[in-house]
């Protein structure tokens, strides 16, 4: 993608760039720093993310392109996750305005309505649902703003397009309305696509857990597991201690311990745990 010279009101957002080596060099670089935040962010270390990504961002040589956006991206992806809905917001809008996209309008959109800032989220949203012609798209904002039914109506469009988010989302509005046994049909259509995220595989393992299906629960968060880091890799490895302990197996609910306490050695609910799986 052609690069566009950085604004004024870019630099002040905290896009500080500083020429550094070739461009080969600057893009190898970025992409080493971006892998390293993408693996602490999914660690849960937010901070140490944020800090890879602005370490990246700073090899940009004063230029904007779709390397750059897309760690910007992922920086406000860190800070929303750690907490920063207003850092989250404002790398949003650095973003935005340099480049102006439906993923930059719909990603702020969906903060300021974590934010609860109503009409700051429905002007952005509204300009999203103008331009895309993604059910998928339109679904999740009509679900982020309680419009149910028309929520359904696009993800329906949307899986009958063989978009398999949109039967995870479809699997969450049944789930809240109630339904569960329908609910998880859906969820185990997910999960066997090859499409299936984390956060799928910890859905279904969470309903086979409430339901007291330890086994399948167990099978269905390792999988989850084996995908590699990702967000939810923490509740993932949490779930399947729990699993284990019901099982009664605990002895090997505290080698997972142990192996989740070299991961996370902060958790002090889980270090509690260990000690009490060590008199076990």
């Amino acid at each position: 993608m052609k690069k566009t010279k950085m604004t004024a009101l870019l630099l002040a957002m905290c896009f500080c760039m500083s020429a550094c080596g070739t461009a080969v060099d600057t893009s190898e670089q970025q992409q080493t720093l971006k892998q390293e935040g993408m693996q602490l962010q999914a660690a849960g270390d937010y901070g140490g993310a944020i800090a890879k990504y602005e370490e990246a961002l700073k090899l940009s040589n004063m230029e904007v392109g779709a390397e750059e956006i897309d760690l910007a991206y992922y920086k406000a992806s860190a800070q929303y996750r750690s907490g920063d809905l207003t850092g989250a917001i404002d790398t949003y809008s650095a973003v935005l305005a340099v480049k102006e996209d439906e993923n930059g309008y719909l990603g702020r959109g969906l903060l300021y309505v974590a934010a609860k800032e109503a009409d700051k989220a429905e002007a952005d949203l509204n300009k999203v649902l103008k331009e895309t012609e993604d059910p998928l798209i339109k679904g999740i904002i009509y679900n982020v703003v309680n419009q149910t039914d028309k929520a359904k109506e696009y993800f329906e469009e949307a899986k009958n397009e063989g978009n398999m988010d949109a039967v995870f989302y479809l699997a969450n509005i049944y789930e809240k309305a109630g339904d569960h046994n329908y609910a998880m049909i859906l969820l185990e259509e997910y999960i066997a696509s090859d499409k299936a995220s984390a956060e799928g595989f910890l859905s279904v393992g969470r309903h086979y857990f409430d339901n007291e299906d330890y086994e399948n629960a167990l099978k269905t968060l390792q999988a989850g597991i084996a995908l590699g880091e990702s967000g939810v890799l923490k509740n993932l490895m949490q779930e399947e201690i729990a699993c284990l302990e019901k099982m009664g197996d605990f002895a090997g609910a505290r080698e997972k311990a142990a192996s989740y306490l070299e991961k996370y050695p902060d958790d002090a609910m889980m270090q509690k745990e260990y000690e009490f799986l060590k008199s076990r």
